[in-house]
Parts: C-alpha cells; structure tokens; sequence
C-alpha cells in the first residue's frame, strides 16, 4: 500500500498511518471490503479468504477510483480490527490481562491506542524501540536465559531498564569545543542562563534544539536530543516544516507532557507511555493546550509522559513551563534535518543549527541564540 501511494516502501509506511485519519468511511467502505476479503483471524490464527496473487497489482485493479486518504484509511482500520480481534482472543484463550507488543506493526500507535482500550486488559505495555529490532534483543535475551540454565539465574529477577537514555553524552569541554565553529557575529552565546530563560523564548515562538544528558536509543526522540516549541501557538507547525523539518502537510508533530497532566490532557486508557508508543484521544483542554502537537484531522496525540525520575532536567524544563504558562506539555519533534539523522553530538547539533533556520540551541552549559 506504501508503493500504490506514490510513498516509500520499508520507509514511509508511517506516513500511511498518518495519512489515515483524514479518510472517511463513508468514502473508504469499499477500500476496506477489499481488505478483509484477504487476512483474517480465527481463534489465535491468521487465515485467507482470497490469498491475493501479489502484493500490489491484485490491490491495484481492485482500488482503482478510491481517493489516496480513503485508501490509507481503510488499510488502517483493517489493521485495527484484525489486531483489537487477535489479542481479544489470546487474552480470553490464556486468561491473562497484562499485553506487551514488540515487532514491527507495534509501531502503529493507533492500533495500540486501540489494544490499550480493550476490555479485560490490566496493564498494557509498548516498549521503546518497538520494530523488528526489539526482537532481535528479545532473541539474546532468551539465549542467555537458555545458557544460564544451570546457574541460579532467571531473566524475571532481574530489574527493568530504567530508560531508553542509554547513548553518549558530553562535558562542557566538548561544547565549548563544537562552539568554536560559530560565527559569533550571527549567534549570541550563553554560559550563564536558567530554565525560565529558555522557556521565555518558547513562549515568544522560539523552535529550540536540546542536545542535552545521555542520547535516546530507538526511533523516538525524548527530550534529549529534541526540537521544542510551544504546542499551543498555532503557526508554530508551518514554521518548524519551513525551518528544518519539512514533514508532509497532514504528518503531525508529537507532545511530551508532565506526568501530573495526563488526566487532564488525555482521554481514554491511564496506562503508561513513557517513550511515545501509544496514540491516546485527547480532552477538549489538552487539544487546546497543545493543538500543534496533535494529529488535526482526529485530535489524537502520540504523547510521550515524562516522570521526574526518567529525565529530571527535562521535567524541570517542563515544569518551568507549566509554572509560566499554566500547560503542562511541549511539542516534541526529532532533532534533525528531514532525511538525515537525529543529532548525537554538540557538533551535530551545531551543524544542524547553522544549516537551518533554528532559534536556538539548548546544551549542558550553554544556550546558543540566533541573533
């Protein structure tokens, strides 16, 4: 479906997803006929009804005349439905209520925004780095087990990852080093400045770059090597696409929100979502407080909940906010320019900077200011 969409395939698939809300189902009905003529569940299995004779043409001929949105829409809601009927099934077939999903299609935050609504689940839980990396993680894991047999070891004992913040980090020394490559006559920057000064500048519409603390492992940017802004300024979207990011018109940024606000902002599931796995419907208030950073066709967001104990200085950069502006959540969106990369270095981050059109750069010990 990524190919039949003029997209990348094993690249843009989501983008797909992100494209979907924007169908309707009055228009997408039969896209989605079309779909569940195909796969299906049974019990705990997979089944066909029709096996298509190939990926796309036997897809082609069929969806001829539906609109590109209705297409992706339907993909996504034949997506959902298998995934809300299969895990049904295994929670009732194995009497359990605690679900994790890992694999690839657990990137789909809106089927697992879905999964986390169902009945009959207690705990739901999406770890970072949800793709098909996770299992090869997951393999070692059962190896080292299997190896360990005879030892007094098991993998239930031992204590869970902390945080997914397990990159490099950088001394002063080295940001002072990267700073040299700055043309001081266009940048002002700063050795002496607290958290109230960055978020002034958020609030007056200023997009900041924070390469701060230890680097995220996995595909979501958490705070540490981040683009902030102010969710709730309603040009802010337009100007970080013509700045740097240059996303696709209907792909939506995402919020990192203070814990403490997760009733207020969000509606649906209380279940944890500390590394942005899970889509959540929102409130009328947290739509409001962080509009920007929300999906606008279906007001939903892919929040990351931030706890104090995880990343303390991004909380208390969070928390200076919620003090001034009386919200509790900023847009948070990967540090990079499109196509490239996510920063890892103060380097990084200062080539980024230069080579776009960025307010500023959050470091450790300093605050670089366009001027």
């Amino acid at each position: 479906m990524t190919l039949l969409l003029a997209m990348k395939p094993n690249e843009h698939e989501f983008k797909v997803m992100g494209l979907a809300p924007y169908g309707k189902e009055k228009h997408g009905q039969q896209a989605l006929e079309v779909f569940r003529q195909t796969l299906y569940v049974d019990g705990l299995d997979f089944k066909w009804k029709i096996k298509p004779t190939d990926s796309y043409f036997w897809f082609k001929d069929r969806l001829e005349g539906t609109r590109f949105d209705n297409i992706a829409w339907a993909l996504q809601t034949w997506v959902e439905e298998m995934l809300v009927k299969w895990v049904g099934n295994a929670v009732e077939s194995f009497g359990i209520n605690n679900v994790l999903i890992s694999g690839g299609v657990a990137m789909n935050i809106k089927a697992m925004g879905r999964l986390a609504s169902l009945p009959g689940i207690k705990e739901f839980f999406i770890p970072g780095s949800a793709a098909d990396e996770s299992l090869a993680i997951g393999s070692g894991l059962c190896l080292y087990d299997d190896l360990r047999k005879d030892h007094d070891w098991a993998m239930a004992a031992e204590p869970a990852i902390a945080s997914l913040y397990l990159g490099p980090s950088y001394d002063g020394e080295a940001e002072l080093e990267a700073l040299a490559a700055l043309d001081t006559d266009k940048y002002e920057i700063l050795d002496r400045f607290s958290d109230e000064d960055v978020v002034e500048r958020l609030l007056a519409g200023d997009v900041i770059g924070r390469c701060c603390g230890k680097m995220e492992f996995g595909q979501r940017s958490l705070g540490n090597r981040s683009l902030l802004a102010d969710p709730a300024n309603p040009y802010i979207k337009d100007k970080i696409n013509l700045m740097i990011k240059s996303r696709d018109f209907w792909m939506p940024f995402a919020p990192i929100m203070l814990d403490t606000y997760q009733q207020r902002y969000l509606a649906g599931p209380d279940v944890n979502s500390p590394y942005m796995t899970i889509g959540f419907e929102t409130t009328p208030e947290g739509y409001e407080s962080m509009r920007a950073a929300c999906h606008p066709a279906d007001h939903t967001a892919r929040a990351q909940i931030l706890t104090e104990s995880i990343n303390p200085a991004m909380y208390r950069l969070l928390k200076m906010f919620s003090l001034k502006s009386g919200r509790g959540a900023l847009l948070n969106t990967s540090f990079n320019i499109h196509g490239k990369p996510i920063v890892t270095s103060p380097t990084d981050a200062i080539d980024v900077l230069m080579r776009s059109a960025l307010d500023g750069l959050l470091l450790n010990r300093y605050l670089v200011l366009r001027k």
